[in-house]
């Protein structure tokens, strides 16, 4: 278990207490910039002092006794700049990677594959691309055979073909090591993480699944215009005559058009980004209309905004979803707790975090 107390002066007490994090998963970490994502990952590194108490694979981090030295942590850490020796080449770079432990957590081989860096390993760090540069620190990263991986956006330029390919391998490789993963896309958290953790003006707000965090009305990155709801879909089948994927969500029909980027083999587990103002709620089911996808939901919250507006919150059977209409239309349908109604969705999008393929069930 990694558990930490993250204390920041600064801000009002209605931060998080405590975070506790199991020892494998992708956790991600969001928030506006300057929201203190940077700051939380480089305390967890020890490369910075904070108030806070850290507890990590059974041993005390940080505490009353003090606060344990960076290269006793076995972190590997990728900050947003690279931070490679300018001066090296990329095999260079690589070859300064220490490791913590004998039992390598990913062989060099199988890194320099994936990651694709056999034809850069001559190459001087001083002739790479950004993305070529993220793609040298990752794999430095881990190299030292880190206990725990914390990444600083590191696909921020990395070009679609390799983020894809990358993605999908920091997915897998969070089933034997825990991941720490900042990002300002909630796409890219959508795709990849199996939990959230959200911060605000330096202190940690909130944590849930995607699906969760991104559907609560009292949250700020709720009441954006781009706010969506994320949900996981499972493929069943192609329909080729119409070029549609028939998926379920929480036992319920989706039809999306197909995307010829995303595995459709049935049974691939998808996940989808369905925009709060997409949503239309209605009493009845709809007839006659070009509206294909419904769900049959209850109404579990409804918050009203300073823009006249109404988020509602809605429950299927496991996920949630939020829909954001007019107080107008909300006064119309008498919504309140407890209600069933209908969701219908104008539009839905496959979130592939830059073509990251379809994930394994969770």
């Amino acid at each position: 278990m990694i558990s930490f107390s993250y204390i920041n002066q600064t801000t009002e007490a209605s931060g998080l207490k405590e975070i506790q994090l199991a020892e494998s998963g992708l956790c991600g970490v969001f928030g506006r910039s300057g929201a203190g994502k940077t700051t939380l990952l480089r305390w967890l590194a020890g490369l910075i002092e904070k108030e806070g108490t850290i507890e990590a694979f059974g041993a005390v981090w940080q505490g009353l006794s003090g606060s344990l030295r960076v290269e006793a942590r076995q972190v590997g850490y990728v900050p947003q700049e690279s931070a490679l020796f300018s001066h090296l080449t990329v095999a260079g770079n690589l070859a300064l990677a220490k490791p913590f432990a004998n039992a390598a957590v990913v062989e060099k081989a199988e890194l320099l594959d994936v990651l694709m860096l056999e034809p850069l390993l001559d190459k001087p760090v001083t002739e790479l691309s950004g993305g070529e540069r993220q793609r040298v620190a990752l794999a430095r990263a881990l190299l030292v055979n880190p206990r725990w991986l914390l990444l600083d956006e590191p696909l921020s330029a990395v070009d679609q073909v390799h983020r894809r390919v990358i993605g999908h391998y920091l997915k897998q490789l969070s089933a034997r090591l825990p991941i720490l993963l900042v990002s300002h896309s909630e796409q890219e958290l959508g795709a990849l993480c199996d939990h959230i953790l959200l911060m605000d003006e330096g202190c940690l707000r909130a944590q849930g699944s995607p699906s969760e965090l991104f559907s609560r009305p009292d949250l700020q990155i709720s009441h954006r215009d781009s706010a969506a709801s994320l949900l996981l879909a499972q493929m069943m089948e192609y329909d080729p005559v119409h070029h549609t994927q028939h998926l379920m969500v929480d036992g319920q029909p989706l039809e999306i058009p197909a995307d010829k980027a995303v595995v459709t083999a049935a049974g691939e587990t998808l996940p989808l980004r369905l925009m709060c103002r997409d949503i239309i709620l209605s009493r009845d089911t709809l007839q006659g209309t070009s509206l294909r996808n419904g769900f049959s939901v209850t109404v579990i919250g409804i918050h009203s905004t300073a823009e006249s507006q109404v988020l509602v919150r809605l429950q299927l059977a496991e996920q949630k979803l939020l829909a954001r209409i007019t107080e107008r239309s909300a006064e119309e349908l008498k919504i309140k707790l407890g209600d069933p109604i209908y969701a219908y969705v104008k539009a839905v999008s496959l979130v592939t975090s830059a073509d990251v393929a379809s994930l394994p069930a969770r």
